[in-house]
């Protein structure tokens, strides 16, 4: 008499072959879903970080802004000046000001200091500006020269600054003893993307600084 064979049969290569394609295309949709959170997530930072940046150069310059005042007998106490480069607006402003009080009482320094911004193109990246910053102790009659400069930002595509005179009209240059009513800044930068040749996205702000002592 014949015994019947018992036991379980064997995978075929068509069902191996297949069983194998549809795990590659689970792992790749999974692959694909995290590679996309760590791009959005880069990006995010990325736009979170040039936005701070911005945000510091407009607050550092309104700090400064709410100080400025004319000094006695000088020939002028803001010389704004307007500027392009690099296909931007490449803009400068000199003034006095007494943001820096602090520095006196501490024993550190005068009570009134001579500051300047100004974009320039930046020798690290090229077609693309860095803002400065100039900051003199005292106040010398020269509003252009001396002092210690600080670089706030790079990859700068503009730096713009606007003045508000007494007769309410905007004015791109600012030449004189007064002082305007306001100041309108505007900056944008363009953040590098992490671990890409490519530019990021540009990120821009702008924001009006009444001057206490203006107008």
């Amino acid at each position: 008499m014949e015994t019947q064979r018992t036991g379980s049969r064997g995978f075929t290569l068509v069902e191996v072959l297949v069983t194998i394609l549809v795990a590659s295309l689970l792992l790749s949709a999974v692959y694909g879903a995290f590679l996309g959170s760590l791009t959005a997530k880069d990006r995010c930072e990325e736009a979170t970080r040039d936005t701070r940046l911005c945000q510091g150069i407009l607050a550092l310059l309104e700090r400064d802004l709410l100080g400025a005042f004319a000094p006695p007998g000088a020939a002028a106490c803001m010389d704004g000046t307007s500027g392009a480069s690099q296909g931007g607006s490449a803009d400068r402003v000199e003034f006095a000001t007494a943001s820096d009080a602090r520095r006196a009482v501490e024993g550190k320094g005068s009570d009134h200091c001579e500051v300047g911004y100004r974009a320039e193109p930046d020798p690290d990246a090229p077609g693309f500006l860095r803002v400065i910053r100039r900051e003199a102790q005292g106040f010398a009659g020269d509003l252009f020269s001396g002092g210690t400069l600080e670089v706030l930002a790079d990859r700068v595509k503009y730096f713009q600054l606007e003045y508000l005179g007494a007769d309410g009209q905007w004015a791109t240059e600012w030449h004189g003893q007064g002082l305007p009513r306001a100041v309108r800044a505007s900056v944008a930068v363009l953040g590098e993307r992490r671990g890409s040749a490519e530019p990021g996205k540009e990120t821009a702000l702008s924001t009006v600084i009444a001057l206490p002592a203006g107008g």
